[in-house]
Formats: C-alpha cells, structure tokens, sequence
C-alpha cells in the first residue's frame, strides 16, 4: 500500500506514486517509473504532481467499491486489497499478504484515464448507447448499443479476473416440452433423437 499526501492529509493509494517501492519489479516500482516508459502516458506526464497524487486517491476509492473475489485479508484495511480467496485467471491462489502487481499496475492505468477523462468514473460501462456516429460522409449505424466493462480495455486486462464477476459462469440447460434434456450430457452438443414434443 502507498500514500500520497494532500494538503497534509494521507490518503492510501495502490502502489507507489514517485518513490520505488523494491518489492515489485524494475519498471513497476512507482506510478511515475511505469509511465516514463509507457507511449500512452500524455495524461500522466502533462499533469501536475498534485493532479496525479489526485488521480491516484480517487482510483483507491473506485476499486474499493469493486466487488472483487475473496475477503480482505486484514479487516478492515484501508484498501480492499490484499485480499485472500482470491484466484487468477488460470485457478491459482493470489498471495493473500500482498497487492497482486496486475491490481496495482491497473489503478495506475486507471488513475490515467481518470486524468484523460474525469468523468470516467461516473461511466457504468466502457461501452457506447451512440446508435448513429457521422463524421462529414461518413456514417455508422448501430443495431443496439456497445457493451463494455466497467473499466477501460487496458484496466479491464489488468483487474478484470479478480473481480467477482470474472468467476461467475451461467450454465443452462435445453429442454423439450416434456422436460427432457435435449442436449448429450458428456458432449454437450444437441442430441440425435428430440424429446416427444417435436417427433
């Protein structure tokens, strides 16, 4: 966990803003070491120290509000992270004593966007309701909206499978109308004979 100070109030922010924090890896030591090497980094780099430190709090405050996978490891923390019972996209076990480096990596890239767009965090979706975009001759019309997630592609890679909602899986079941599985248990593929309703 790391703090910047504002106006002589800490405030906990994932990760570290300037100083290197040597716990993580050469280039994802502190907010301002990852950006230096990032090419989408304008935001970052045109604001001023105080508008990042800014960005940096305001992200804590939207991930906290996240549902994510597992419990907080220590209740109640500050952040909502270290968590245990969390997993990763392959089903092993996230260290429950630390930030899990995708998580902090992402509120930077979060804390980004919040300075491209501070409005960001009102947005539900990443997506678009626009049905009609036109540019001079040129027109696109959608049949329905753009679904999105919560956050930007680039946070969304970094944090999406440990949110709670990344594990979650909807299965169904075909039926005829005589209640009868249409679909072969072991394959699940469409089975050769259809149920009494539809001979």
């Amino acid at each position: 966990m790391g703090i910047v100070t504002i106006d002589a109030i800490d405030y906990p922010v994932y990760g570290s803003h300037l100083a290197a924090d040597i716990n993580y890896p050469v280039g994802l030591q502190s907010a301002d070491q990852y950006f230096k090497a990032a090419t989408h980094a304008a935001g970052w780099t045109d604001a001023t120290v105080d508008e990042q430190k800014a960005a940096l709090a305001t992200t804590a405050r939207v991930f906290n509000r996240q549902t994510w996978q597992g419990a907080e490891t220590d209740p109640p923390q500050d952040l909502a992270h270290p968590r245990s019972g969390m997993t990763d996209r392959y089903g092993d076990a996230v260290d429950e004593d630390a930030i899990h480096v995708n998580v902090i990596v992402g509120s930077w890239e979060y804390a980004l966007d919040l300075l491209n767009k501070a409005k960001l965090q009102d947005d539900a979706s990443s997506g678009s309701n626009a049905k009609k975009l036109k540019a001079g001759s040129a027109e696109i019309e959608r049949f329905k909206a753009v679904k999105g997630h919560r956050f930007t592609t680039r946070v969304h890679e970094l944090v999406g499978e440990f949110l709670a909602s990344a594990t979650a899986a909807v299965v169904g079941l075909a039926t005829g109308t005589d209640g009868e599985a249409m679909v072969d248990a072991e394959s699940g593929r469409g089975g050769a004979e259809r149920s009494a309703g539809f001979a």
